[in-house]
């Protein structure tokens, strides 16, 4: 059951990651456009341009992270499982809720007159 549940913990990262990468999308449009023009793409949307393919590293690392943890649980006792996998899930949904926070606003930006603020 514990492996399960990790398992999905990983799956939900990477569909963190995916809807991440949906969200910033509509930007790689905007990059040519701003390219055309003399305005700038705000700093926060360019660094996220960079490194939305090498954000998938995250949820990699995360499912190595994972086969170790279960690994090493397999002679633990079940509270201890217990203990851990609570600790992984809540992780598991701060990391995806990080990543998905970053793009989202990064996607955001250049279509805000704020974004000329961040710049």
């Amino acid at each position: 059951m514990v492996g399960i549940t990790l398992g999905f913990n990983v799956l939900i990262l990477v569909l963190f990651w995916l809807l991440s990468f949906v969200v910033i999308s509509p930007v790689h449009n905007l990059f040519f456009q701003y390219a055309e023009s003399n305005q700038a793409l705000p700093i926060l949307t360019g660094i996220a341009m960079q490194v939305r393919l090498l954000a998938g590293i995250v949820p990699l690392g995360w499912a190595v992270i994972t086969i170790v943890l279960w690994k090493r649980l397999s002679n633990r006792s079940e509270a201890r499982h217990n203990s851990f996998t609570i600790a992984h899930t809540s992780v598991t949904l701060l990391l995806g809720l990080a990543l998905l926070l970053f793009f989202s606003i990064a996607g955001i930006l250049p279509f805000l007159k704020i974004s000329t603020v961040f710049q």
